[in-house]
């Protein structure tokens, strides 16, 4: 397994996605902006979310990047 990059700037902080976003990513998944913004269409369940989370880190062919508030760690 590959070794994912986190990238730290002035006031955030890109890092790979990672099980213990599932509250976050969830919240931005009942979003309709946010659904709107990045052409989601489909519908997910909370354990498909919760699923793909566990899983994401594993794929070698792929890097998924949470944006985090660097004071606070909060995903936006």
């Amino acid at each position: 397994m590959l070794t994912k990059p986190t990238l730290a700037g002035a006031r955030v902080t890109l890092r790979p996605l990672a099980a213990n976003d599932l509250d976050a990513y969830w919240a931005l998944l009942q979003d309709a902006e946010s659904l709107r913004l990045t052409g989601t269409q489909a519908s997910f369940s909370r354990e498909q979310i919760a699923g793909w989370l566990a899983s994401v880190g594993e794929h070698d062919d792929r890097i998924d990047l949470a944006i985090v508030l660097r004071d606070t760690n909060e995903l936006i």
